[in-house]
């Protein structure tokens, strides 16, 4: 859940309402009741409001923007790395 809270906190500070109220902690989860427990994060949700929706909706942004350029960094690394080593492997060769 600390996520969530992360995603409220953006969304306070976008929508300016730094002043809200403090923030909650989500309640517990009980195995043994699974539904009461997702009803319970539910409402601890609703309970939170525009600020959680934006931040969830901008920390998704963010957090898939930064995915995407990590794995293209790490991608195009490998791919230099693989034609270098062709490149060695030719110059060897010859």
């Amino acid at each position: 859940m600390p996520l969530y809270l992360v995603a409220y906190q953006i969304g306070s500070f976008v929508l300016g309402s730094s002043k809200s109220r403090p923030v909650t902690m989500p309640p517990d989860w009980d195995w043994s009741q699974p539904f009461a427990s997702a009803e319970a994060i539910g409402q601890w949700m609703i309970g939170l409001g525009p600020p959680l929706a934006l931040g969830v909706f901008l920390l998704a942004c963010l957090l898939s923007a930064l995915g995407y350029v990590v794995v293209r960094g790490l991608w195009s690394m490998h791919l230099r790395r693989a034609w270098q080593a062709r490149r060695r492997r030719a110059l060897d060769s010859q």
